[in-house]
């Protein structure tokens, strides 16, 4: 059985193959969202990936390390993948079955992992190049 980690980095090590961004090593910008048992954390210039296991399920947020005319100091900074896809591509979310969490646990919720993973790929590649107009999409409408 594989670890919830080693399954994050199988499913998400294709932001740093495909998108040059970093995964592990000392993070001066939110160093409580680094890795752990539970958790990995993917670095780029202006953006933050943190995949993480919550109590009720697998969790992929976007932390902006930028403030740009929409995204403001002291406003909001942090997204969750699948807000994300509710506000910008609601289609994405429509067709997909509850997972058993009994058997997730007992896989590393390796299945999780991978739709999540697909819904990043396919949704959000505009997003993972830096352009950080969907989330300013986001916040925009909140």
């Amino acid at each position: 059985m594989d670890s919830f980690v080693a399954n994050a980095h199988r499913c998400f090590d294709f932001l740093v193959e495909e998108y040059g961004f970093t995964r592990g090593g000392e993070h001066r910008l939110l160093p409580e969202l680094g890795d752990s048992d539970k958790s990995v954390r993917y670095d780029a210039p202006h953006l933050c990936v943190w995949v993480h296991l919550d109590p009720q399920d697998v969790s992929v947020l976007f932390f902006v390390k930028v403030h740009t005319s929409v995204l403001r100091p002291g406003g909001r900074c942090s997204f969750e993948l699948q807000e994300v896809l509710r506000r910008t591509v609601p289609q994405a979310l429509a067709k997909n079955a509850a997972l058993d969490w009994q058997e997730e646990s007992r896989t590393g919720f390796a299945r999780s992992l991978q739709r999540h993973a697909k819904w990043l790929k396919e949704h959000c590649d505009a997003l993972l190049r830096l352009d950080l107009k969907q989330l300013e999409e986001v916040a925009a409408r909140a």
